[in-house]
């Protein structure tokens, strides 16, 4: 009677199927990891938002960089071994009891490829919001070296100046010296000083001596149109005018400058917080007019707020 004996090197092959493999069939694990991806990707947005409320990631921009590349690690692997193992359950590979389940390697595949694509798009879209936020801050870099302003605030009247449009630039300092050796701040229309079509000039100038509360604006404004340096100069307008609600004295005159062109200048002139506040708009007389919407752009551009004893 012979007794049937199994080859040791089949014993071994045998035990070695027994075992448990650390990754179930190819297809399911292809389908779990694509679960897992999204799982991670859920995890990462709540890290980002915690990271934003979290003092010492503010403090230290490491904290927040080194765990962001953490989990943006975890999802990227668990994302492309969700493609990986689909791949190879498809050509039949990772059998478990004769089984490498494709069907669900093909989800699982799918899945991976399509969340590697989001993945793609969203960093594309970061990338270039990056890149317009950089030039942005470029542009603002530039425009600050340049001596250019969104808005300007005069300290002790409270007085502002903003742009009346994209069209418009707002300079201070030495730039605006230059215009006019007065002049606190400018509002030009055009790219720079040198190309602009329509230029405002705002003086602020201290009162030292006491105001009359009857003081005739009017009048003053007749006295420095007296005094404008144009030659052959023509008054068009003198009368009353406002200001961000406050009363002023207005005039409108052509004359000749220095190379021989017609010029039409708007001057409007008040008084706030013991200070003599003159807003002059200019430009070509043959571009312009009297009440031109460019010159009222100007003057419209300056606000000033009301005192105590006005608010009352």
């Amino acid at each position: 009677m012979s007794v049937a004996c199994t080859p040791p090197i089949l014993q071994v092959d045998q035990q070695s199927n027994n075992k448990k493999r650390f990754f179930p069939a190819y297809g399911r694990t292809s389908l779990m990891f694509a679960f897992s991806t999204i799982f991670f990707a859920k995890v990462f947005s709540f890290v980002i938002q915690g990271l934003s409320d979290w003092e010492i990631a503010a403090e230290i921009p490491e904290v927040r960089m080194v765990l962001s590349i953490l989990v943006c690690s975890v999802i990227l692997v668990t994302n492309v071994a969700a493609v990986v193992f689909g791949m190879l359950s498809l050509l039949g590979l990772g059998k478990i009891d004769g089984k490498c389940h494709r069907v669900s390697g093909f989800f699982g595949l799918v899945m991976g490829v399509a969340l590697l694509s989001i993945w793609g798009l969203v960093g594309i879209d970061a990338r270039a919001a990056h890149g317009r936020e950089s030039q942005k801050s470029i542009d603002n870099t530039n425009n600050t070296q340049q001596g250019i302003l969104e808005l300007y605030q005069h300290v002790e009247t409270g007085l502002t100046v903003t742009s009346p449009g994209s069209e418009w630039r707002i300079y201070e300092g030495t730039q605006a010296k230059a215009v006019n050796p007065l002049a606190n701040v400018v509002v030009v229309k055009g790219r720079s000083l040198e190309q602009c079509e329509e230029v405002g000039v705002i003086i602020i100038e201290a009162i030292e001596q006491a105001i009359p509360p009857d003081v005739d604006l009017v009048a003053f404004a007749g006295e420095m149109a007296a005094m404008s340096p144009l030659a052959n100069k023509k008054i068009e307008f003198l009368g009353p005018s406002s200001v961000d609600g406050h009363p002023a004295g207005k005039h409108v005159l052509t004359g000749d400058v220095a190379d021989g062109q017609r010029a039409r200048v708007s001057n409007v002139f008040l008084i706030h917080s013991r200070h003599l506040i003159q807003i002059s708009a200019s430009a070509s007389a043959a571009s312009t007019t009297i009440d031109d919407p460019d010159f009222d752009a100007i003057h419209n551009s300056v606000r000033v707020p009301l005192t105590s004893s006005q608010s009352r």
